[in-house]
């Protein structure tokens, strides 16, 4: 095979390969469908939603006749005022400046908003999210859509303030205007009782509804009415603590909803969303620390508590929200880990394992355990990894310790000294310094770490990392070993292991068959994403596809729902369809991934045009991205514009010159424009960068080979071969010269040797 064909094969790959790692769960493939035909969408009658408020929630004064302290310690917690209209919160009227834009709040909740002078937002305030230490005002906007406005009100301060780190320009998904900030999909079901969404796709409007604001006693022990009428002959149901942990983890984890009903109290938590596990880099670190905002129950589900069975319940009153002892004191931890250890917990001398003294910062086990990461720039929330302090992995990884945020002035030298001779036989034979330093070469994209990944695999008992480790072995699934370890996980008693599993087997159409069983799975989760995994075959039975359209539509406010329903349109062959959700899409996130991703969907339709019209925009919305000029360059490289795939080559490596994929795609593009010595040069680069990969070396084989250069090919096939020992092109090039020369040799009437 010529080199100047290689990458006109590999354009289709690297597309589906940069959409997964954007967005996840993408698949290109096609298959026959009926027409789009939109009028068949539901449609919701339109309702403003704050006519359907009740404050506060009429069970309070129900449950009050029986249940009096419980409600009396509920009415003061945040789950209770976590929703409320707006005369019912007490603020000051102020004013906000930040880069240009300027807002005024009046005492009537009245906001105008400025940029550069002119009018942006002019408008009321109808309620507030939020209890301290900051709130947010909401605005309805148009289409019965309500809005986090930005600034935010500090309750410490009485100021407003920006909520976010930097400017976020209108039109943008992070806006306080886009559909990052809108709170009936991004914020509503965790702040309210019985909410409903009623999204109509059609109109792209909400006509929200909800039983009353904020967290009531509904919202968790489910309906109460039969034993509100009659408390002596309906007793109302008291949820086992798993379960009980469910409706806690229904709003406090990050999740993706499954479901347009939603959780009702007492089902499970797996039938309805999905969690995020810790495979993509940017939500978590490698170790499990909490990085972007998580809420509290991945990182509860992943740690040795969890395990141990230890619930939400053991330290929190689920009525008041407070904690069942202080933590300042140790109080708290020490009613299980007090020696000798309360029903097998590890027993603890809090002086003797931090080596800090009784009553300062470091003695308290929160502070090593459970540090806090402050997110909306004033709300420090508690990791509940319990996680170890592990300084080596500072300095290896990026990943930060608890006891840098005290002894930062030491420098990291002093603080990994004391943690070595405090700890160092204990940090070194957890299993956790291993796991953190393979899923970080995995996220490196390391091809060597498939084998490690797999062998913490086997020995990891938790869920949520054995789920993540499932996940993150997708890549290496030709390694020894992973096929099979995949499969057996497929039975695994836990819904999220089978599912992590399933989701890293369906990427390969051959696997697609055998996952076709999973349709059937008791958990809902499962089924989605075999259904999902197995869209082109078909074959639905009734329920599964409500299921899976119930899902897709209901997500459809959302850029990620969007994209999910135009890839739909694409696998299921319908253009039209894929069109519709793609103009959508770019609608709500004209960022530079939606137009990069669309670029790649129209190329997929045969769309030329309006794919590098896509790729071009997001390219002048984001510059700087190495891997969309990578993108655009193999795009133009496959429509024969080789002068500009030249260029897009060139400004992938001179943004990242460790992109040793473009490198070599610029050698492939300069042989092809006549360049070989630049050819030969940006091949060499690549060889030096891909160091397991035989392209490089044998694309400079045929360019020796084109030249005449028979003694350079071969060196060049023998280094390919090196690498690769069973690269069928390479050996057959090298074995062809060899072949020549002992002719040659031969002929000549020299000495032939075997």
């Amino acid at each position: 095979m010529s080199a100047a064909h290689v990458w006109k094969r590999a354009l289709p790959i690297l597309i589906l390969g940069i959409a997964i790692c954007i967005m996840g769960f993408i698949e290109f493939s096609k298959r026959n469908s009926q027409p789009f035909q939109p009028d068949t969408l539901p449609k919701v009658a339109s309702v403003p939603a704050y006519r359907n408020s009740e404050v506060p929630p009429p069970e309070g004064a129900n449950c009050a006749a029986c249940h009096a302290e419980i409600v009396a310690q509920w009415r003061e917690s945040q789950h209770a005022l976590a929703n409320r209209m707006l005369p019912q919160f007490p603020f000051k009227a102020g004013e906000h400046h930040m880069d240009g834009v300027h807002s005024q709040i009046r005492e009537d909740g009245w906001i105008k908003q400025t940029q550069h002078g002119e009018t942006v937002f002019e408008g009321q305030a109808m309620a507030v999210i939020g209890v301290e230490p900051l709130v947010q005002f909401l605005v309805e906007t148009d289409r019965g859509q309500w809005q986090n406005f930005n600034p935010g009100y500090s309750t410490e301060s009485n100021t407003w303030f920006n909520v976010f780190p930097e400017v976020r320009q209108p039109g943008e998904w992070g806006h306080w205007q886009g559909r990052a900030m809108t709170w009936n999909a991004q914020c509503a079901w965790c702040h309210m009782t019985g909410f409903q969404k009623n999204y109509d796709v059609r109109s792209d409007s909400y006509a929200s509804s909800w039983e009353a604001m904020a967290i009531s006693c509904a919202q968790c022990h489910g309906d109460l009415s039969a034993h509100a009428a009659d408390p002596s002959k309906n007793i109302a149901r008291k949820l086992a603590p798993d379960l009980a942990q469910e409706n806690c983890m229904s709003c406090h984890a990050r999740r993706e909803q499954l479901t347009a009903e939603g959780f009702h109290a007492g089902e499970r938590f797996n039938d309805h969303f999905r969690i995020a596990t810790f495979e993509r880099q940017g939500t978590y670190f490698a170790d499990g620390q909490v990085l972007d905002e998580n809420f509290e129950s991945g990182s509860f589900l992943s740690s040795a508590m969890h395990d141990a069975g230890v619930s939400c319940l053991d330290c929190h009153n689920p009525h008041s929200g407070k904690l069942k002892a202080p933590v300042s004191n140790n109080a708290l931890c020490l009613s299980c880990h007090a020696p000798p250890g309360r029903d097998g917990a590890t027993p603890i001398l809090p002086e003797e394992h931090s080596h800090h003294a009784a009553g300062s910062a470091g003695n308290r086990c929160v502070e090593c355990h459970m540090p806090h990461t402050v997110y909306m720039q004033s709300d420090p929330r508690r990791d509940h990894g319990f996680t170890m302090p592990d300084p080596l992995l500072t300095r290896e990884l990026g990943i930060p310790n608890a006891c840098a945020r005290c002894h930062e002035e030491q420098g990291q030298e002093w603080i990994e000294q004391h943690a070595e001779a405090w700890y160092g036989e204990a940090l070194a034979g957890r299993i956790t310094r291993r796991r953190a330093r393979a899923i970080h070469r995995a996220w490196e994209g390391d091809p060597e770490v498939g084998g490690e990944l797999l062998a913490l695999a086997k020995e990891e008992k938790n869920v949520m990392w054995r789920s993540t480790l499932l996940r993150l072995l997708e890549p290496y699934i030709q390694t020894p070993g992973v096929l099979a370890f995949l499969r057996e996980n497929l039975l695994h008693e836990h819904e999220l292991v089978r599912n992590s599993a399933l989701n890293s087997m369906s990427s390969f159409p051959a696997l697609q068959r055998e996952l076709m069983r999973f349709r059937g799975d008791e958990s809902r989760m499962v089924r989605l994403d075999a259904a999902w995994a197995t869209l082109e075959s078909g074959g639905f039975p009734a329920p599964l596809k409500a299921e899976l359209d119930e899902w897709l539509e209901f997500n459809a406010d959302q850029p990620a729902g969007l994209l999910r329903l135009a890839q739909r349109g694409l696998r299921e062959d319908n253009p039209e369809r894929l069109r519709i959700w793609l103009k959508r899409l770019l609608e709500k996130d004209p960022s530079a991934e939606p137009y990069l991703l669309a670029g790649q969907m129209y190329h997929a339709i045969g769309d030329s045009e309006d794919a590098e019209r896509s790729l071009r925009k997001a390219l002048e919305l984001q510059p700087d991205y190495a891997g969309g000029w990578m993108v655009l360059a193999m795009f133009l490289a496959e429509q024969g514009k080789l002068e500009d795939a030249t260029e897009a080559f060139r400004k992938t490596v001179l943004l990242d010159p460790g992109f040793g994929r473009a490198w070599y795609n610029l050698g492939l593009a300069h042989n092809e424009n006549g360049h070989q010595d630049a050819a030969l040069q940006a091949l060499s680069k690549a060889e030096e960068l891909l160091t397991d990969s035989p392209d490089p070396a044998f694309a400079a084989a045929t360019i020796h080979l084109q030249r005449g250069d028979k003694a350079a090919a071969q060196d060049a096939a023998a280094r390919a071969l090196g690498r690769n020992p069973q690269h069928p092109q390479a050996r057959g090039l090298y074995i062809a010269i060899e072949r020549e020369k002992m002719q040659q040799r031969m002929q000549g009437g020299g000495e032939v040797t075997p």
